[in-house]
């Protein structure tokens, strides 16, 4: 590590990978969790040596894992530092939820439209995990899939893929606002439920609804983070 990491654990106690699990799965999981929970603060160097040691596992699934991170703009690949975990830009994170306010509730219209009872299904599964877990950074990788489960029910490939670019950049932003927001996860958990149901309705004025009072909580969180 760095002078900044010298010495310290990233992860606390590791538990060795299920075997059901690659072991890149392992490594971008402990990975993403700790930093999207804060555990790995921003501006941190990532030393994939030292990681691979303390995870038990090869410099090859590590560097694997922080490609993918570093697509999903978690971390970046600086030439000179090496990769670094991305700080908080309140500026980007403002600009992200702008759009997607303007953008997700369309649709989420077309969805509770189209969406097949499987996609219903998949994202009641992954409502049922959001609602049984209390490690923030895993909330957060449910909840980046929940949404995009959604919008991918969608027929319209052009919006879909507008909004697959901004979740993918969200990420390490959806985690700043359950870190700041008191009980963060009932009231994300509940909303989650509100769009959830009418989807099953087939409502879309209440689909788009329940999607701008979702996202516009977090803008309003993001604004007075940014001015505190």
């Amino acid at each position: 590590m760095t002078s900044k990491t010298e010495g310290k654990s990233l992860f606390g106690e590791v538990a060795a990978p299920e075997r059901a699990r690659t072991a890149y799965e392992f490594a971008l999981q402990r990975l993403r969790s700790a930093i999207l929970s804060g555990q790995i603060a921003g501006g941190t160097h990532l030393i994939q040596a030292n990681i691979a040691d303390e995870l038990g596992v090869s410099t090859t699934p590590v560097r694997e894992a922080l490609r993918q991170l570093a697509s999903e703009g978690i971390v970046d690949f600086d030439t000179y530092r090496g990769v670094v975990v991305k700080s908080v830009d309140h500026a980007e994170m403002l600009e992200i939820y702008d759009l997607r306010f303007l953008l997700e509730p369309r649709c989420m219209e077309l969805a509770a439209e189209q969406i097949s009872d499987e996609a219903l299904q998949r994202a009641e599964d992954l409502y049922r995990q959001m609602e049984a877990e209390h490690d923030l950074g895993t909330w957060a990788d449910l909840n980046r899939e929940f949404h995009q489960q959604l919008c991918n029910s969608a027929d319209a490939p052009r919006l879909v893929t507008i909004l697959q670019g901004l979740h993918a950049a969200d990420a390490l932003y959806v985690s700043v606002g359950l870190r700041i927001l008191p009980r963060p996860l009932e009231a994300g958990n509940r909303q989650h439920r509100d769009l959830l149901d009418a989807l099953k309705r087939g409502d879309p004025e209440g689909a788009a609804n329940a999607s701008r009072a979702h996202i516009q909580a977090t803008i309003e969180v993001a604004r007075g983070r940014g001015t505190a």
